[in-house]
């Protein structure tokens, strides 16, 4: 009887465990969301919400313009030619993820925890994609609060 009743405990703490864990990170996700909608234009679409035990993603689209964006703990942009600069006193990164209309920027936010944007306009000819562009989605988020 003590056996079945230690097993059904930890079985009720492993059930509350993962339920925590889940909760946390749709807490995460929704921060991160909370941040993104200051960046994206009015109207956007909602497209991917994701959450696991170490990232929360989420992706937006209006029209031809996509906007995505990573919370991790990749610390590293894993792309050969991404350049290194500081933001806000923060390691960054720049890149161009395949497309010529498609930038990338990650911020290092702690040693735990990094934050990758990628946005694509979408060919838009009125609009050049770099690494200004990508600050300026970044600025107008609260990346402290992530």
């Amino acid at each position: 009887m003590k056996k079945t009743a230690l097993i059904l405990q930890i079985l009720m703490v492993l059930i509350l465990a993962s339920a925590s864990f889940a909760y946390a990170n749709e807490d995460q996700t929704d921060a991160l969301i909370k941040q993104v909608v200051k960046v994206v234009p009015k109207g956007a679409e909602l497209i991917a919400r994701e959450a696991n035990d170490s990232s929360a993603f989420v992706a937006y689209t209006q029209g031809v313009k996509n906007y995505q964006f990573t919370l991790s703990g990749d610390m590293n942009p894993q792309i050969k030619d991404a350049k290194e600069f500081k933001y806000k006193g923060k390691k960054a990164f720049y890149f161009q993820p395949g497309m010529e209309d498609t930038g990338g920027l990650m911020i290092i936010l702690s040693a735990e925890k990094s934050i990758v944007i990628i946005y694509s306009s979408g060919f838009s000819n009125d609009e050049e994609v770099n690494q200004k562009t990508m600050t300026q989605m970044a600025d107008q988020m609260d990346l402290g609060s992530l």
